[in-house]
């Protein structure tokens, strides 16, 4: 997880990495997004910061950039909002809808 302030707004670079053994057979993947959503992102990263007991610096943020909508939306969840969202979209799929799952280790 990278998140940036880059001159064009608030970037994030979100990755998996496989590097040992048992994980040889896995692919790989990384989605970089701007705006509020790295917001968003960094937010959880500093709840993580704080439940570890790691003092992080104050980061102001300011506004983040707002691009014109796109056919593409994210979402940042964590934990047992992971599940909430996925059982959600299932539950109101119509059946002419296509749900595409894309996790690692959902349990």
């Amino acid at each position: 997880t990278l998140i940036t302030d880059a001159p064009d707004g608030w970037q994030a670079l979100v990755t998996s990495g496989n590097p040992h053994d048992a994980s040889s057979w896995h692919g790989n993947i990384a989605l970089k997004f701007s705006g509020q959503a790295a917001l968003d992102l960094l937010e959880t990263e500093r709840a993580v910061a704080q439940f570890s007991n790691v003092e992080l610096p104050v980061i102001i943020t300011g506004n983040p950039k707002v691009l014109e909508p796109q056919q593409a939306q994210l979402q940042i969840l964590t934990e047992g909002k992971i599940r909430d969202a996925l059982l959600s979209s299932i539950q109101t799929a119509q059946p002419q809808d296509h749900i595409d799952i894309a996790v690692f280790y959902l349990s």
